[in-house]
């Protein structure tokens, strides 16, 4: 039976939080960070430790995967993490997947080579590895997660304002209907966001925002999340509603990614 949705609270964002990469501590071998696997249909948590060999991500356990993808737009074996002794640091390589490997810790999707100079994993970030799937890597210890909105450009009055922080603890929907089982609803009044546009929820050790079939999608990180696909949060990721264009750029409302550890 549905209910009516309940006001989330919204505060000025508490003193630890921050969005600053360089603020987090860098990944060890010990596995002081996580791996979060998101593949549009599952997600998942495992301690990001080096054991020896590989940690790879692919579609075929058969052929060596040591995390399964559901996605048909995985590779079999899509992409490796690996611990440099000699650094002393993770670096991650595409392994010559057919549709390639973004790096998207910044707001701005960059492609690795194809089985080209592997990337240097310095803190939080996220791979983009297949249509659906995501490797999201946080520290493993994470205390809190919040989103703070830096742009409200609608000219509906809102039930917030910019700068409004939102701790996310349970399960929470952003859209422009009140949810029908009584779920936190940030009301998003924009014509391009959808009733129910998206939900954030909380999985125990880390956060993720699924999309919810939206018309003009969630996107993360100038990343768009495809056919209800989900995505692992980090630090700084921009998540924007209210896309007018297909390319969607220019967004109408902007929130920010802030962990305490």
């Amino acid at each position: 039976m549905g209910g009516g949705s309940t006001k989330p609270q919204l505060t000025p964002c508490p003193e630890g939080y921050s969005s600053d990469l360089s603020s987090f501590p860098p990944p060890d071998s010990s596995g002081n960070y996580q791996l979060i696997l998101t593949d549009g249909k599952e997600n998942d948590s495992y301690p990001l430790k080096w054991e020896g060999k590989p940690i790879i991500i692919g579609r075929s356990e058969s052929q060596g995967s040591t995390y399964r993808s559901n996605d048909d737009g995985t590779s079999a074996l899509h992409l490796d993490i690996s611990w440099d002794d000699a650094g002393k640091n993770w670096v991650v390589k595409d392994l010559g997947s057919k549709r390639g490997t973004n790096v998207i810790t910044s707001n701005t999707p960059v492609k690795l080579p194809s089985e080209g100079p592997a990337h240097v994993v310095t803190g939080p970030s996220c791979f983009h590895c297949g249509t659906n799937t995501f490797v999201t890597l946080i520290p493993a210890v994470v205390k809190g997660m919040g989103l703070e909105c830096t742009k409200l450009d609608v000219e509906e009055p809102q039930k917030f304002k910019k700068g409004d922080f939102i701790e996310i603890k349970k399960t929470m929907v952003f859209g422009r209907a009140a949810d029908s089982i009584g779920r936190p609803v940030i009301f998003h009044n924009d014509s391009n966001v959808s009733g129910s546009h998206s939900v954030f929820s909380n999985e125990g050790k880390y956060w993720i925002v699924t999309d919810s079939n939206a018309t003009h999608k969630t996107v993360a990180a100038g990343t768009k999340l495809c056919n209800e696909g989900m995505i692992g949060l980090w630090p700084g990721a921009e998540v924007t509603f209210g896309h007018k264009e297909k390319s969607f750029k220019e967004p109408t409302i902007v929130w920010v990614v802030k962990m305490l550890v």
